[in-house]
This record gives structure tokens, C-alpha cells and sequence, in this order.
């Protein structure tokens, strides 16, 4: 491969990423509210209309489009860390309040799927997810994002949520009581091998 077709390939990625970024400031606006600079916003909307999704967002809500843009900020914010420390070993190890808040937000998106198409196929879950005695265990809960969604989808359900790492779990107390759920999400400095909070036959202990 020759430095042109180096430089070639970097240009065409180049564009695509911050395509995806102008994508992301887009939904930004959306979701937060928060107005971009007239002349950056008419510069995005000539880009989008060249990439053919002048329209693509309407009649999607903001909270569809939340985990969306979740997962842009993952995919350029780790990118960037890694770019900025080759160095760094496998495994999660990411303190970054950023990330952790990106990533765990991602996982915001499921509980309506659940509801919509997993629950009324599996007999009796629907009834069991919205009786007063209702549980679910959140494993790995991140930053409590996906706890969120399950306790505010479903009203009368109780929310365990087990996380070993403190980085995460402290920024999902914090998101729990931000989101007045405190009374109905439990939050646990624990392993998933761990069984102590758990049942033999899979129920969660107080």
C-alpha cells in the first residue's frame, strides 16, 4: 500500500466520523434541548441532507432518541481513549464519568422492546412485570440506566441492581436519586458470581 492510498483511506474515514458526529450533535439538539450556533446547525443540515436524512428523525421521540445518541458518544469517546492510550490493557476499566454515562445509557432502549415484543411471548411475564410483587434483577447495572427504564415502564416493579465497579455504581446512585426511584431501586456492590443477594430458585433476597 502506498502513503496515497493511506491517505485516501484516512480522508473516507475521516468524513464518515464526523458525519457521525454532526449525526450526533443533531440528536443532541433533540434530546436536551439544547440549540446548536445557527451557522454550525446549517452546516449540519447541508450534510445530512447530502447523506440523505434531512427527515430521517421526524415523529422519532427524544427518549427513542436517547439511546441512539448514547451510543454515538460510546463509539467516538472510547475510540478517542484509545487513540490517546495504546498502551492500556483488555477489560473495562473506564473511570471517565463520560463513558461510563454513554455506554450505561445505551442499554436505556431494551425495556421497550421487552414490553412490546419478549414479554407477551413469554406466558405469565407480562402479569408478573406489572403485579405489586414484581422484581428484577438488573446484572452488571452500569449506571443504573437500564434500572431506570424497567422501573418507570413498569410502575409497581421492584429493581435490584448488582455492579462490582465503584466508578459506575457511584454514578447510578446518583442517577436513582436524581430519578426519585430510590424506594424502588436497590443498588449493590456486587459480582454477578456472587450469590449472596439471591435465591436458589432465582428470587432476590431483601
Amino acid at each position: 500500500m502506498t502513503i496515497e492510498a493511506v491517505r485516501d483511506l484516512v480522508i473516507r474515514l475521516t468524513v464518515s466520523t464526523g458525519s457521525l458526529a454532526a449525526l450526533g450533535l443533531t440528536l443532541d439538539e433533540r434530546v436536551t434541548g439544547a440549540q446548536l450556533d445557527p451557522a454550525i446547525k446549517a452546516e449540519i443540515d447541508h450534510l445530512l441532507g447530502a447523506l440523505g436524512a434531512r427527515g430521517m428523525l421526524d415523529g422519532v421521540s427524544s427518549a427513542e432518541l436517547k439511546p441512539v445518541l448514547a451510543e454515538i458518544r460510546t463509539t467516538l469517546l472510547q475510540g478517542a481513549k484509545l487513540l490517546l492510550n495504546p498502551t492500556s490493557g483488555p477489560g473495562w476499566t473506564h473511570t471517565e464519568a463520560e463513558i461510563l454515562q454513554s455506554q450505561g445509557e445505551v442499554s436505556a432502549a431494551f425495556p421497550v422492546l421487552w414490553k412490546q415484543a419478549i414479554a407477551p411471548r413469554l406466558e405469565g411475564l407480562s402479569r408478573r412485570l406489572e403485579s405489586t410483587d414484581g422484581a428484577f434483577l438488573d446484572v452488571g447495572a452500569g449506571i443504573g440506566a437500564l434500572s431506570i427504564a424497567m422501573a418507570r415502564l413498569w410502575p409497581s416493579l421492584r429493581v435490584v441492581g448488582i455492579e462490582p465497579w465503584r466508578p459506575a455504581l457511584a454514578i447510578a446512585r446518583e442517577n436513582v436519586r436524581m430519578a426519585g426511584l430510590s424506594t424502588r431501586i436497590e443498588l449493590r456492590e456486587q459480582a454477578v458470581q456472587d450469590q449472596a443477594g439471591i435465591r436458589s430458585d432465582g428470587t432476590l433476597r431483601p
